[in-house]
């Protein structure tokens, strides 16, 4: 995942889903880049730090911190499943990165319901509810390499047709027409 460390984005969600992967012997390692700027941020990523530790996680709930842009796309292309948690209730713009990159996303964000068309109810779990969410990361772990590559194949034609520049200037000549 990838976001700054702020409560809204519930990251202790995936955490505990980490948690209940590891317990049930599915094998997966949490990346979460991003970093912490206000004081409320600062002891919210402690907390999260503490979580792991008492969960026995570090060694599958990896911190990178903040990371140059530049670097996020490469990062992106090489993770199997982007896990969005936050409760925003916008359209978080990592989530689309994700997607155009081709890789299938789990998320709660509501932003993205009617979006993901046949793929809603696979990818779509429950706000704080990290027992679907582990559901979904292991059930997207056990699909075949065939069938995660035609999902991140469709995941990148929605991009296309309702996030990309392209469309974006068609809502906006659209509007001015109207």
């Amino acid at each position: 995942t990838i976001g700054r460390l702020s409560p809204v984005k519930k990251y202790e969600t995936m955490i505990e889903a980490m948690r209940l992967l590891k317990e049930r012997g599915v094998d997966c390692v949490a990346h979460i880049v991003g970093s912490a700027g206000t004081p409320e941020q600062i002891s919210y990523e402690r907390s999260l730090h503490a979580i792991v530790e008492l969960s026995h996680l570090s060694d599958r709930v990896l911190f990178h911190g903040a990371i140059s842009h530049t670097k996020i796309y490469p990062m992106l292309e090489s993770a199997d499943i982007f896990v969005n948690t936050s409760l925003t209730g916008s359209l978080d713009k990592a989530v689309v990165e994700a997607m155009s990159a081709g890789v299938p996303i789990v998320t709660c964000n509501e932003a993205l319901k009617g979006v993901l068309g046949t793929l809603e109810k696979e990818l779509m779990f429950e706000k704080e509810n990290a027992t679907e969410l582990a559901d979904r990361i292991a059930s997207l772990i056990r699909n075949s390499d065939e069938y995660r590559r035609a999902m991140s194949v469709t995941l990148h034609e929605i991009v296309q047709k309702h996030h990309s520049r392209d469309a974006f200037i068609r809502t906006i000549v659209s509007l001015y027409q109207s």
